[in-house]
This record gives structure tokens, C-alpha cells and sequence, in this order.
């Protein structure tokens, strides 16, 4: 197969699928060299059904090697696919799963002969070593006398085995030929230098390389139940390569701090976050602050995101503190908005649709906000998405939901306009694009409240007392533009004063020991006090969650 996905959608929908009244048995090296590795996995399926054999090649090999971490260097192409393999979401687990399919060998009896396929073919010699035939003329195979590397390799001349190369010139198909069994195999024929020879390589032997990835094309034996054998030929469209080593999609699929997903119901689109690891230990650089509820398709481009990871004023990569806003601000513009208190969701035309994600995709919590949406939109969903197609923006919503409370109470459901954010690499808001949209649609959203024009001495007692009138009406916090357009979030001791609480109440749920201490200490031993959440529960988006913020008003 070679990574030419192409080729095999042809054959694939030349036999209607994977009918299962057929047996399809693959002659090894799914991937490497051509433009597709993702889309043979589409293809074949990380698991694929019981009538499609994956007989193991050396490329093959070299995959099960890089996912068992077993090489650090070496098997570039093999490195390349894994890349094109992430890039579209599958996980490591999902390449382990369908690397456990592969078998070393695939013998049968079919049509009144008696066929072998290994990944190279081997010597007469050699399969009469291993075979066995009973009494009613079965033959069995007993692989565990071969090394693996001379089923993947094949045999080859002594000079040439105990280098560890493969025998490539025609001649090695004749020496192959056993008048008893039909060899398959793939990997060799011919060397580089000339053109692959006939599938039909010499009595008894099908060699069925022939270079599809360098214009060649895919060759499929067929056998019929009557005997009767044809060869069938699939060409590979050339095309541009499906992952640029330069792209944003090839290195958010490198990055060891990024997860790359497929997206739910869009073939081709997948997800990008920053991986939990990356959060604990604040591992950040420009790559995984972008994984943040970005979107990309195959070609690289952004088709939906969010924000670029930013950061609490008092963490590392953030000011100091408020003063230290000022600071790094001054002589430009420094505005504030109040920070609502609930999950984000984020709504772009993707696919000629409009569509609703959280930063991971689809999931229970963009249904939900997808349906909150389509309430306030009623018949006017075509017209904000022809919109945002216009615009090529995607807009980000803070969504208030009485099934999923979070610290403070935002009151009844709600979607709060955020931002219009172009769909590109680098990230742009675009203001008149959320302010068309609010004035058009009617949605609420926060007021961008201008500390300073021009950030100076000033604006310090300006911010703090923003900050201060945050506090005293129990916000979650503020967002904060400085400088060229940098954010930097400010969050209130309410809102920290609770999120060390809730943290300090699960551990207690869950049986962990709790030492309370921290801004979250009074409110949980209040708690003790009673100890009872009869109640503060609500049916949750994933199950039952608990109100902290009617427990907290109940202390």
C-alpha cells in the first residue's frame, strides 16, 4: 500500500467494500514513501473486520518499533506517517491495536490449490522445512523455525541474507517457484534501477510490487471460487503531499504536549489541545499555548478556534500582578471585561454548516450549547452562518447552563458573546465582527471597559479599582488587554476562594485524605459542620453535579 490511500479507495470500492464473502489479504507495508498514511487507516480501520488479513512487511515493522519506543533514530519515512497518523487523531493505542493484527504469514486452501503469502517469498527449500502435511493432504506451517527478518525480507542468496538485505533482481522469482504451493508476496521486483517485472513473476510465484507509490500502481490477485485468477490494477492520482513537515497540522501532530483528535461527524477535521501533562508542569511554547481548542483540516488550514493559552496575572508567563499590567503596558491602550463564570463554546461554519464545538469537539457540552443556540437563533441560524462564512470567524460564547454550575452564580441559561476571532494561524480578534453580530442577533455580551487610552501612572489606581468593585460583586474575575493586545486574566478571591473549596470537598467525596488548608479552609470546615450534600446535586451534562455555588450560600 505504501501510504497511497488513493489507490486503495479504488480497490476498496471495486470489491463494494470489505464484503464479508470475500477474504482479503494484504501483502504488507500499509504505510511509508506515499502521500497518505491517515487515509490507508481510514481505509483498512484500526481494526478491521475479520475477513481482512494483514500479513507484516518490514515497514510494518518499522512502525511497531517507533511505537514500542525501540528506535531513536532511523526509519524516516516510517516517522513521517506516524506524524501524518497523529495528525489526524489516532492515538497510540489505536496504531498498537492495529499493529496486533498483523501476522507473519498467511497460509490457505482455496479453489483446489494451495496458496502461501509472506511479505518477500520464500525459498522452495525453506517452505518444505517448515510444512507438514497430514494424511488427508493438509498442509500446516510451523513459522516459529524462521526468524521473523526472513519472512519480511524473504529469502535471498547466502551473501545477501547474512548482510541483511534483500535479494531485489528478477532472477531471486524463479528461485522462489515450488511446484506444489502458490507464493504472494509483495516487498520485491526488481531492483531499483529497472521497472517491476509482471505480477506474474514465474510458475507458482505473483510478485505484486510494483512501486505504486512512485506511479506505479496497486496490484490485487483475485481468485475465484472456480479457479479462475485475474490480476487487478489501482493507480495512485498523484498528489500533494497530505502533510507539509512545515505545516501548523504537522506540528501540532509532533508536539509531545499536544493532542490531535478527530472531530465527531467531520472526516478530515481534527482538534488540537494542549495535554493535561503540559497544564501540571506549565511546559509552554508557541506550539502548545495554540493548542487550545484550535481546529484544522488536512490541509493545514484553521477552519474554527479559540483562544491562545493565557495566563492568571501572578503565573509565570503573566504579569506580576496588576501593577505589573500597568508596567508592561504603558503608552497603550489597556482595557477590561468582567469574566463570566461558565464553560466556552466555540461556533464557526465548518463544512458548509454551522457548527458548535467546546475545545475538544463534539461533545456533550457542544450539544448542549448547540441547542441553546438554536433557541436564540430560532429560523435565523443561515443567516449568522453565512455571517461567519463572510467574515471567516469563529465566535466564542461563555455559556451559563443550570446543568452545569460551576463557582458563581450566573443566574438563569445564557449564551454571553465573548469574540469574533479570524480563522487563521495567528490570533486576531475582530471586534466589529462580534459587534455586528450582538447588535444583529441580540446577544448579550460583556463591555469592553477602557482603563486608559494610553497606559500611564494613572491607570494603576484605574485597574485596581476595577478590580475592587470585581470583588464586591462576587465576580469570577476580569480579562485584561494590555500592551500589543496581550491577555492576562485576573481572578477574584471569591472565585479562588471557592475553586480551593470544591477541590477540598471532592477529595472528601472521594475518600482521599484532606488536610484543610488554603484560601479554601473556612468554607470546608463549615461544611464538616454538617457534612450533607442532600440537595446541592443537579443532573449534570455528564451526570450528577454538584451547585457549589448554593452550597456556599447554604454555609
Amino acid at each position: 500500500m505504501q501510504s497511497c490511500a488513493g489507490a486503495l479507495a479504488k480497490l476498496k470500492e471495486h470489491y463494494g467494500g470489505w464484503d464479508p464473502r470475500t477474504l482479503f489479504v494484504f501483502v504488507g507495508d500499509l504505510f511509508d514513501r506515499g502521500p497518505d498514511a491517515a487515509g490507508v487507516a481510514e481505509l483498512i480501520g484500526v481494526r478491521p473486520p475479520d475477513n481482512v488479513v494483514l500479513v507484516e512487511g518490514n515497514h510494518d515493522e518499522n512502525l511497531r518499533f517507533l511505537l514500542a519506543g525501540l528506535s531513536r533514530a532511523g526509519f524516516p519515512d516510517t516517522r513521517v506517517s506516524l506524524e501524518q497518523l497523529r495528525a489526524v487523531g489516532y492515538t497510540k493505542k489505536d496504531l498498537a491495536d492495529l499493529v496486533e493484527r498483523f501476522v507473519p504469514a498467511y497460509a490457505l486452501r482455496f479453489a483446489g490449490r494451495s496458496f502461501l503469502v509472506t511479505h518477500a517469498g520464500l525459498a522452495p527449500a525453506t517452505i518444505d522445512a517448515i510444512m507438514h502435511v497430514d494424511d488427508q493432504g493438509r498442509r500446516a506451517y510451523d513459522f516459529t523455525h524462521l526468524p521473523l527478518r526472513q519472512l519480511l525480507l524473504g529469502s535471498s542468496s547466502r551473501q545477501q541474507t547474512y548482510r541483511g538485505f534483500s535479494q531485489y533482481d528478477r532472477s531471486v522469482e524463479a528461485a522462489l517457484s515450488h511446484p506444489q504451493i502458490v507464493q504472494v508476496h509483495g516487498h520485491r521486483n526488481g531492483t531499483r534501477t529497472e521497472s517491476p517485472g509482471p505480477e506474474a513473476a514465474a510458475p507458482n510465484v505473483w510478485a505484486l510490487e510494483q512501486r505504486v507509490e512512485h506511479g506505479g500502481h496497486l496490484a490485487a490477485l483475485e481468485v475465484n471460487a472456480d479457479g479462475r485468477t485475474q490480476v487487478v490494477r489501482f493507480r495512485e492520482e498523484r498528489t500533494t503531499p497530505a502533510l507539509d513537515p512545515n505545516s501548523l497540522l504537522a506540528h501540532m501532530a509532533a508536539h509531545p504536549e499536544v493532542i490531535v483528535r478527530p472531530v465527531e461527524g467531520l472526516p478530515g477535521v481534527v482538534s488540537c489541545n494542549f495535554t493535561r501533562r503540559a497544564f501540571a508542569t506549565r511546559k509552554w511554547d508557541d506550539v502548545s499555548c495554540k493548542a487550545r481548542g484550535l481546529f484544522l483540516d488536512r490541509e493545514s488550514r484553521v477552519v474554527a478556534r479559540g483562544y491562545d493559552k493565557f495566563f492568571n496575572v501572578g503565573e509565570a508567563l503573566a504579569p506580576r500582578d496588576l501593577d505589573d499590567v500597568v508596567t508592561r503596558g504603558l503608552g497603550r491602550p489597556l482595557t477590561v471585561r468582567r469574566k463570566w463564570n461558565g464553560y466556552l463554546a466555540l461556533v464557526a461554519v465548518v463544512a458548509g454548516e454551522l457548527r458548535v464545538f467546546s475545545k475538544a469537539g463534539v461533545t456533550p457540552y457542544s450539544r448542549h450549547a448547540a441547542e441553546m443556540l438554536q433557541a436564540h437563533l430560532g429560523e435565523r441560524v443561515a443567516e449568522l452562518a453565512a455571517r461567519l462564512a463572510q467574515a471567516e470567524v469563529t465566535l466564542t460564547f461563555e455559556v451559563i447552563s443550570e446543568r452545569d454550575p460551576h463557582l458563581v452564580d450566573e443566574g438563569a441559561n445564557q449564551l454571553v458573546l465573548l469574540d469574533a476571532i479570524a480563522n487563521q494561524e495567528t490570533f486576531t480578534l475582530r471586534p466589529a465582527v462580534r459587534a455586528e453580530v450582538e447588535r444583529d442577533f441580540g446577544f448579550v455580551s460583556p463591555p469592553v471597559e477602557v482603563i486608559s487610552e494610553a497606559a500611564d501612572d494613572a491607570a494603576r489606581l484605574a485597574l485596581a479599582a476595577r478590580a475592587a468593585a470585581c470583588e464586591a460583586e462576587g465576580a469570577e474575575g476580569l480579562v485584561i488587554t494590555y500592551g500589543d493586545g496581550q491577555l492576562t486574566k485576573y481572578k477574584s478571591a471569591v472565585y479562588t476562594r471557592r475553586k480551593a473549596f470544591r477541590s477540598l470537598v471532592e477529595r472528601h467525596l472521594a475518600g482521599r485524605k484532606v488536610e484543610p488548608r488554603g484560601a479554601g479552609a473556612e468554607l470546608f470546615a463549615r461544611f464538616l459542620e454538617r457534612d450533607d450534600l442532600t440537595g446541592f446535586w443537579v443532573e449534570g451534562l455528564r451526570g450528577p453535579t454538584l451547585n457549589i455555588p448554593a452550597l456556599v450560600a447554604s454555609l
